[in-house]
């Protein structure tokens, strides 16, 4: 059997060089190993997605922002696979919503029990996301530089989020849901098809669970403090696919940065087998 392992030795606290022999070597007690490192933004899509060797797992081994582009990869690559990832990111929310953790050698062990979970991919114009899409305020925090996510971890992207928070501006959004057209001023909107957001889990519903915010600073951060500890919002919707116009220039998928036009469709796209913990 046939594995490729793909990495970004610039994840989390960047210390994964040091493990890599090892996590070369535990697998190759079941596959035989090829591996990729990525080259910058983007590099592992584009590898993926031009591949013609078949591979019957590929593991992605970084961040939120790796499992992304490892993932946008197989939704263009021509054989069927399964995903397996070693997370090592800051807040690793795909991770999470599979029974991973940082501890790589049980992600590795899980890796080697085969264990499924078939997970459905979502797109939004030309891009893909597994867990969560955003438009609006603190959408740009998990690209943002800064130097203290080496040290402080997750707690810096907490501190970010309040520093974006005071810049912020509303967005105008006309969202057709259910075939029910909403339209005003926003915050941030959030859709997302996973249990875990910004490191919490959340109560997720099926198909596409669809979160609205409104007011600026101290109301805001109320409202999305709510949503996140009891998953209730005033503006919540659950549905299948979502079409967006909004003077927005920019989304977030997984955690990466999109441009955009105007106008975003999102809708269901693949179903994808991800390795996971095993239920008790």
């Amino acid at each position: 059997m046939r594995l490729l392992l793909v990495y970004n030795l610039h994840s989390g606290k960047k210390n994964l060089e040091k493990k890599l022999d090892y996590i070369r070597e535990t697998l190759k007690t079941k596959y035989e190993v090829d591996e990729y490192r990525s080259h910058g933004p983007k590099s592992i899509t584009l590898y993926i997605k031009n591949l013609d060797i078949k591979y019957d797992i590929i593991v992605a081994c970084g961040g939120d922002g790796t499992v992304n582009e490892t993932v946008s990869g197989i939704m263009g690559y021509k054989y069927e696979t399964v995903l397996g990832i070693i997370p090592r990111g800051t807040i690793n929310d795909m991770g999470h919503n599979l029974g991973l953790n940082k501890n790589y050698k049980k992600s590795l062990k899980l890796i080697l029990e085969g264990n499924k979970k078939e997970i459905d991919i979502y797109k939004a114009n030309d891009s893909y996301f597994s867990y969560g899409f955003a438009i609006g305020m603190m959408t740009d925090v998990s690209y943002a530089k800064s130097r203290s996510k080496k040290f402080l971890g997750r707690l810096s992207y907490y501190m970010l989020c309040l520093k974006h928070i005071t810049k912020a501006r509303k967005i105008h959004l006309k969202l057709t849901i259910n075939n029910e057209i909403i339209e005003d001023d926003f915050s941030l909107l959030l859709v997302t098809n996973s249990n875990y957001l910004a490191g919490y889990r959340i109560k997720q519903n099926g198909n596409l669970d669809i979160a609205l915010f409104k007011g600026n600073k101290f109301i805001f951060v109320k409202n999305f403090i709510k949503y996140l500890l009891t998953s209730k919002n005033k503006y919540y919707y659950n549905a299948e696919s979502i079409s967006i116009e909004t003077d927005a220039k920019s989304f977030n998928t997984d955690g990466e940065y999109n441009e955009l036009d105007g106008n975003v469709t999102i809708e269901k796209f693949k179903k994808l087998n991800f390795i996971c913990k095993k239920n008790k």
